[in-house]
């Protein structure tokens, strides 16, 4: 199971049937049905974010035997992406959601168990289970894109098919046209 033909965890699963010259099918499942779908046996397994990959261990569906750091080390996880469209014409209403976020972002890190506390209230999963979670995913500060992980998933979705070739000739020149940092740089600035 992946969250999406196309999505971060679907080109992650690629590089995985790439390293070990093998081919699985790619079945789209929403992630919060994805502990059913294998515990049902419906799925032999499947690439998700956390904490639902914890979850699942923790509930005795499955066992991880390989996080997104050992497929990519150090490659980009969470991000803020918003349309064109509204970069073009509302870029007053992008800073302040981009401000919203940095602060956001950085109330979390600095209060990681009050929010591990209101987490678990929310998604009904162990503090535990979260903490666990926590340790597989990166949360730098700043928070900026790292670019590279946008270049290797591109090539990775065009090799895999996902994106056609003709409509990304040149991969630097796309991730450039899609990748914007003025919004968080003004954010972090105050």
């Amino acid at each position: 199971g992946t969250p999406g033909l196309g999505s971060i965890q679907d080109a992650l699963l690629t590089m995985v049937e790439k390293k070990f010259k093998m081919k699985v099918p790619h079945v789209p499942i929403k992630v919060s049905d994805m502990p059913i779908y294998l515990q049902k046996k419906e799925i032999a397994g499947f690439i998700a974010w956390e904490p639902h990959c914890a979850n699942t261990v923790h509930l005795g569906y499955g066992h991880s035997i390989y996080t997104s750091g050992d497929i990519f080390p150090g490659h980009q996880c969470c991000a803020l992406g918003v349309q064109g469209k509204l970069v073009r014409e509302k870029p007053d209403m992008v800073q302040k959601i981009t401000k919203i976020y940095v602060d956001t972002y950085r109330f979390f890190l600095a209060h990681q168990e009050e929010m591990l506390k209101l987490m678990s209230e929310k998604t009904l999963m162990p503090v535990k289970v979260l903490k666990e979670a926590l340790e597989y995913v990166q949360y730098p500060d700043p928070p900026y894109v790292h670019v590279e992980s946008l270049r290797i998933f591109t090539r990775e979705l065009i090799d895999a098919g996902k994106i056609p070739r003709d409509k990304v000739r040149d991969v630097d020149k796309f991730v450039a046209e899609i990748y914007n940092d003025r919004f968080i740089k003004a954010a972090l600035k105050g």
